[in-house]
C-alpha cells in the first residue's frame, strides 16, 4: 500500500492510482478520465487510466459531498480550526503538510466511531480499506490549491479569489 511520502512531488502517480481504484473511480465522470503511457525501465511502456488534472477539484467536491450526506464534515475535518486547520499550517513546506494532514486522518481512522463507519460507507469500502482511499484523498486534494481553496485560507496575506463552491 503506498504511503503519503510516495505521492509528495507525483501528481501523475497520484492521478494514475486514484483512476485504478474503484472506491475513488465511482467519483469519476467518463470526462474526469484521460489515457496516459507510463514508460517503464528497459523501454516498457503501458496505457493506463488516470484522473484528469484539470478534474481534480469536481474529484475533491464529490468525495465530499457524498461523506458529508453520510454524516461526516471533511471539509471541517480538513478546514476546521479545533480539527487539522489547513491554513494555521501554510508556512510550512508542502510534503511536510501533507504528511501532517495524512497523520491528523490516520489517527481519526484509528479512533474510530460513528463518522468513521459514515465514511467507509460515503466510499462503498470495508473499514481496511478506507487508510489508501483517504491517502490518495489527502495527495489530490493538495495539487492545483484544492484544500487551499476549499478552507478559503489566505496566501500572501490575501484570500484567495473565491472559485465557485457546490458546498
Amino acid at each position: 500500500m503506498p504511503s503519503i511520502h510516495d505521492y509528495e512531488g507525483k501528481l501523475e502517480k497520484s492521478l494514475i492510482d486514484a483512476a485504478s481504484l474503484p472506491d475513488l473511480r465511482k467519483f469519476m465522470e467518463p470526462s474526469d478520465i484521460e489515457q496516459k503511457v507510463i514508460d517503464y525501465d528497459g523501454g516498457l511502456q503501458a496505457r493506463v487510466d488516470s484522473l484528469n488534472a484539470l478534474s481534480v477539484r469536481k474529484f475533491i467536491e464529490r468525495i465530499i459531498s457524498e461523506a458529508r450526506q453520510k454524516g461526516v464534515d471533511l471539509k471541517e475535518w480538513i478546514c476546521g480550526k479545533k480539527q487539522f486547520n489547513l491554513c494555521e499550517k501554510l508556512d510550512s513546506p508542502l510534503g511536510d503538510v501533507m504528511r501532517r494532514l495524512d497523520e491528523f486522518i490516520k489517527n481519526k481512522i484509528s479512533q474510530g466511531g460513528k463518522e468513521i463507519i459514515a465514511l467507509a460507507a460515503a466510499f462503498s469500502t470495508k473499514l481496511a480499506s478506507l487508510e489508501p482511499l483517504l491517502v490518495l484523498f489527502g495527495a489530490i486534494g493538495f495539487f492545483n490549491n484544492v484544500f487551499i481553496n476549499l478552507c478559503d485560507c489566505e496566501v500572501n496575506g490575501k484570500n484567495r479569489e473565491k472559485e465557485k463552491k457546490i458546498f
